[in-house]
């Protein structure tokens, strides 16, 4: 990683889990420290220059249903521990579980799961969203008020008219 990308840091799960399943990636002047992790999800607080700090928890959750329910258990343990109804949290990632059977790929899915309520009442208790799009994914409005810095220098512009030119090398 600091030979391809100079200057960045990132952060996986891999002492919670042999194969890595999430990895972090930031640039300065953001400042990233791990307040917790396990197989399915890495939580962090997010540090930019004057602002408040932005708890981020990255999901990839399991493709067993028994393994998501623990995950749901421990977003609720997350909130209440960290107290963060109260505090900037974002969470995101991919569930690998539906909130409603509308949100199937099958066109004709209409069952409805004890998954699905497990998911959607552990969400309800933690998280606001928008409201819902045609896909399998809610939007959310994330606005930091920061100013991105420009990153390195400007593109290199190459007029392929010049090519045209005799004299071009």
């Amino acid at each position: 990683m600091s030979s391809v990308c100079r200057g960045w840091h990132y952060t996986s799960n891999h002492l919670s889990d042999e194969d890595g399943r999430i990895i972090l990636i930031w640039k300065d002047p953001v400042k990233v420290r791990i307040l917790l992790q396990s197989r399915q999800m890495v939580t962090c607080e997010l540090i930019l220059p004057n602002c408040l700090p932005i708890i981020y928890t990255a999901i990839y959750a399991s493709n067993l249903s028994d393994e998501r329910n623990d995950l749901w258990v421990e977003l609720l343990n997350l909130h209440t521990t960290f107290g963060l109804d109260s505090k900037p949290w974002i969470i995101g990632g991919d569930f690998n579980q539906i909130l409603y059977s509308s949100d199937h790929s099958a066109f004709n899915h209409n069952k409805h799961s004890t998954r699905m309520f497990q998911f959607r009442d552990c969400l309800y208790q933690l998280a606001s969203f928008l409201p819902p799009v045609p896909s399998d994914h809610s939007p959310c409005l994330i606005d930091l008020a920061f100013i991105l810095p420009k990153a390195g220098t400007q593109p290199f512009k190459f007029l392929n008219y010049l090519t045209k030119r005799p004299s071009f090398l």
